[in-house]
């Protein structure tokens, strides 16, 4: 009788809150950068500072546009407007990070971040899988080998270290593109 072996099995946990929390944690920095980003722009453009900026994140362009006052929008409302006292630049820069322009992990990034500020655990599965169990030897001691992997992904299924390092490389990247801007 030669080697025995069992088939691997996956085994689905509920992960622990925290996970959840620190994930939420990760994510609201990610877009606290960009909103500091956005902040130092304005303040960079204008000399000024100014409370209501934000990284902005529109899936539509007339949402984008919103930001942006026409002949037609009322004084009061002009004054908490910001983003067309960026230099061109800037703006096309911010334009051009937008889900309605085809950036699509700013949306994700809104998504999951709107998620932990509404109060709501940011969703995850955790997975155990094991990896098979062999057996060797027909006679005398017996060698039985595991392999144990953990994969914690939020409900959709993406991978959660996969989809953080992914943002974190993203908003990495944006930040280095306005490095020189601020020499």
């Amino acid at each position: 009788m030669g080697p025995a072996f069992i088939s691997s099995s996956t085994q689905y946990i509920t992960a622990p809150p925290i996970l959840a929390i620190l994930i939420g944690e990760t994510v609201y920095n990610l877009r606290g950068g960009l909103d500091y980003l956005v902040y130092e722009l304005f303040r960079l453009d204008t000399g000024e500072t100014h409370s209501g900026t934000k990284f902005l994140i529109e899936t539509s362009i007339n949402e984008w546009n919103s930001h942006i006052p026409t002949p037609q929008t009322p004084a009061k409302q002009c004054r908490k407007m910001w983003l067309h006292r960026l230099t061109t630049a800037h703006q096309a820069a911010l334009k051009a990070l937008q889900p309605c322009y085809g950036c699509k992990w700013t949306k994700t990034l809104r998504d999951l971040s709107n998620t932990d500020k509404h109060r709501h655990l940011t969703l995850v599965e955790a997975s155990v899988h094991h990896g098979g169990h062999g057996a060797i030897g027909v006679v005398g001691p017996v060698m039985v080998t595991t392999e144990l992997t953990t994969k914690v992904a939020f409900d959709d299924g993406t991978l959660v270290t996969e989809m953080l390092d992914r943002l974190q490389k993203e908003v990495g990247a944006v930040i280095d593109r306005f490095h020189l801007d601020f020499k």
